[in-house]
């Protein structure tokens, strides 16, 4: 889950959580893009630069990459973020090794 992944790198305690109406939201607005070029033309050209595994499913990470987009948050997880990323993989926070 990305709520979860997010939560690890960034070291907070409680995933951020969505209210039923930014589920609700989300929902309409992940079905309508559903149908939008923009972002299959964006995936189909990142996948042909091998931006992406050569099986992979397009749709799927689309969808994820939406969905995605409702994730609220702050400066401060995307400073951790960063910093776990920089340190290898190690959240600063927690000490935990979130990648290998």
């Amino acid at each position: 889950c990305v709520m979860e992944m997010w939560r690890k790198v960034t070291g907070e305690s409680v995933p951020p959580s969505l209210t039923l109406e930014q589920k609700r939201l989300m929902e309409q607005v992940v079905a309508a893009s559903s149908s939008t070029n923009i972002d299959q033309a964006s995936g189909f050209y990142m996948l042909e630069k091998g931006a992406f595994p050569a099986d992979t499913d397009l749709d799927a990470t689309l969808e994820l990459f939406r969905r995605s987009c409702f994730i609220h948050t702050t400066p401060r997880e995307h400073a951790i973020a960063a910093a776990t990323l920089a340190s290898g993989g190690i959240c600063p926070v927690t000490g935990e090794r979130i990648f290998d």
